[in-house]
């Protein structure tokens, strides 16, 4: 017996993706969680009350755009791209991806020029203190220009996915995106 090699020595590469994919996520979500704080503490030390309070308003416009131009092909794309693999219909997966990717990329850019257009107005509406209208409505602008991009990614991961692997979206959406935060 001292010489058999059970199963339990020797995991299958499926669980070895499993867990490295896990251990990805619990890495990703760490840093996440230290930029979130680190960002927020950052922000309201610099800015004070007012400062803080425009640019999360600025945040969560540029969100509720952001999520809008995604349209859901990440679940999608996940799924047709996993679906068609199995079925031996991988050529057609090209095709769909493109397509999926260049409706989102409209669909956001759209919406990020309807922001920046916007960034006068919803200055004034949003903000009481006239010192920080011209700061918010740049607030707006920059992140009106990264709807596009954070739309695509946010659409790139669930190609990701349907090729059975969580590393695109934990190294980027967790690990990149943190460390640029605190950079």
């Amino acid at each position: 017996m001292d010489g058999d090699v059970t199963t339990a020595d020797h995991p299958s590469p499926a669980l070895r993706g499993a867990a490295r994919g896990t251990a990805y996520n619990v890495v990703g979500a760490l840093l996440t969680t230290i930029a979130g704080f680190g960002s927020l503490w950052l922000v309201s030390r610099e800015f004070g009350v007012s400062g803080t309070g425009a640019l999360f308003t600025a945040v969560g416009l540029f969100t509720i755009l952001a999520g809008a131009s995604k349209l859901g092909p990440e679940s999608s794309t996940t799924w047709f791209i996993a679906t068609s693999r199995s079925a031996e219909a991988a050529d057609a997966v090209g095709d769909v991806v493109r397509s999926a990717l260049r409706v989102v990329a409209a669909c956001a850019a759209v919406l990020g020029l309807i922001l920046i257009a916007a960034s006068e107005p919803l200055a004034k509406l949003f903000v009481d203190e006239p010192s920080l209208v011209d700061d918010f409505r740049w607030m707006l602008v920059v992140l009106g220009l990264a709807i596009p991009a954070w739309a695509t990614a946010q659409a790139s991961y669930g190609v990701s996915r349907g090729y059975g692997t969580m590393r695109v979206a934990v190294i980027a959406g967790s690990i990149v995106r943190p460390a640029v935060l605190l950079g």
